[in-house]
Protein backbone atom coordinates (compact mmCIF):
# COMPACT_ATOMS: atom_id res chain seq x y z
CA UNK A 1 0.00 0.00 0.00
CA UNK A 2 1.33 3.44 -1.09
CA UNK A 3 0.53 6.26 1.30
CA UNK A 4 -0.90 9.23 -0.95
CA UNK A 5 0.66 12.57 -1.02
CA UNK A 6 -1.70 14.35 1.72
CA UNK A 7 -1.12 11.21 4.59
CA UNK A 8 2.75 11.70 4.51
CA UNK A 9 5.37 13.91 2.37
CA UNK A 10 8.83 14.91 2.99
CA UNK A 11 10.90 17.72 1.54
CA UNK A 12 14.42 18.29 1.48
CA UNK A 13 16.52 20.99 0.06
CA UNK A 14 20.06 22.28 0.50
CA UNK A 15 22.47 25.29 -1.07
CA UNK A 16 25.98 24.45 -1.44
CA UNK A 17 28.10 26.94 -3.37
CA UNK A 18 31.98 26.69 -3.55
CA UNK A 19 34.62 28.88 -1.52
CA UNK A 20 36.00 30.36 -4.75
CA UNK A 21 32.56 31.80 -5.80
CA UNK A 22 31.70 32.73 -2.47
CA UNK A 23 35.22 34.88 -2.39
CA UNK A 24 34.27 36.67 -5.19
CA UNK A 25 30.81 37.92 -3.72
CA UNK A 26 30.38 41.81 -2.65
CA UNK A 27 30.68 42.39 1.16
CA UNK A 28 27.02 42.78 1.06
CA UNK A 29 25.76 39.60 -0.50
CA UNK A 30 28.17 37.43 1.54
CA UNK A 31 26.97 39.42 5.00
CA UNK A 32 23.35 38.09 3.63
CA UNK A 33 24.91 34.27 2.99
CA UNK A 34 26.09 34.50 6.42
CA UNK A 35 23.15 35.61 7.95
CA UNK A 36 21.33 33.14 6.51
CA UNK A 37 23.43 30.57 6.97
CA UNK A 38 25.19 28.43 10.17
CA UNK A 39 22.66 27.37 12.70
CA UNK A 40 19.37 28.61 11.87
CA UNK A 41 19.08 26.84 9.40
CA UNK A 42 19.42 23.49 10.41
CA UNK A 43 17.68 24.01 13.25
CA UNK A 44 14.30 25.07 11.20
CA UNK A 45 15.04 21.91 8.77
CA UNK A 46 15.23 19.98 12.29
CA UNK A 47 12.05 21.12 13.57
CA UNK A 48 10.26 20.05 10.11
CA UNK A 49 11.99 16.78 9.95
CA UNK A 50 10.92 16.03 13.57
CA UNK A 51 6.93 16.96 13.00
CA UNK A 52 7.29 14.97 9.58
CA UNK A 53 8.50 11.83 11.62
CA UNK A 54 5.73 12.45 14.32
CA UNK A 55 3.14 12.68 11.31
CA UNK A 56 4.77 9.30 9.88
CA UNK A 57 4.75 7.66 13.46
CA UNK A 58 1.09 8.63 13.79
CA UNK A 59 0.24 7.67 10.36
CA UNK A 60 1.89 4.31 11.04
CA UNK A 61 0.01 4.09 13.91
CA UNK A 62 -3.75 4.08 11.71
CA UNK A 63 -1.97 2.14 9.25
CA UNK A 64 0.56 -0.42 10.16
CA UNK A 65 0.57 -2.38 7.13
CA UNK A 66 2.10 0.31 5.19
CA UNK A 67 5.18 -0.92 6.66
CA UNK A 68 5.26 -4.49 5.52
CA UNK A 69 7.55 -3.83 2.07
CA UNK A 70 9.29 -0.88 4.34
CA UNK A 71 13.45 -2.11 4.68
CA UNK A 72 15.39 -0.95 7.48
CA UNK A 73 18.84 -0.32 7.07
CA UNK A 74 21.38 0.26 10.20
CA UNK A 75 24.60 1.43 9.62
CA UNK A 76 27.48 0.02 11.83
CA UNK A 77 29.14 1.62 14.14
CA UNK A 78 32.66 1.50 12.12
CA UNK A 79 30.86 2.87 8.98
CA UNK A 80 29.81 5.90 11.01
CA UNK A 81 32.82 6.75 12.33
CA UNK A 82 34.66 6.63 8.38
CA UNK A 83 31.25 8.82 7.45
CA UNK A 84 32.36 11.15 10.55
CA UNK A 85 36.04 11.30 9.51
CA UNK A 86 35.06 12.41 6.17
CA UNK A 87 32.81 15.07 7.49
CA UNK A 88 35.57 16.64 9.55
CA UNK A 89 37.81 16.40 7.14
CA UNK A 90 35.41 18.98 4.87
Amino acid sequence: MRANAEELSVAIFFVAMDKEHYKGLSDGRRAIIDELSGEPAPMMEATSFNGEGQRGQNWLTIKPEAMKDVISVSVSAEVRARMDAVIAEA
